[in-house]
């Protein structure tokens, strides 16, 4: 498994756990995710971007920031 795929489990988990908390940007992140394991590819960089500055966003809502 790469760290690339470790990633991306990991901001799965993420997802969920913003999801289950009832954090709206979490399907958006979801929706980039899934759209890229159905075109069975890594993201771009841009999209990592995005990804990433999503994941400080979900985590400050998870922990009540």
């Amino acid at each position: 498994m790469t760290a690339q795929q470790i990633a991306l489990i990991k901001l799965g988990l993420d997802i969920a756990e913003a999801a289950g908390q009832g954090v709206a940007q979490a399907m958006e992140a979801k929706t980039l995710v899934e759209r890229m394991v159905t075109e069975d590819r890594d993201p771009s960089p841009e999209e990592w971007e995005a990804l990433n500055a999503t994941t400080d966003t979900l985590h400050q809502a998870i922990q009540g920031a």
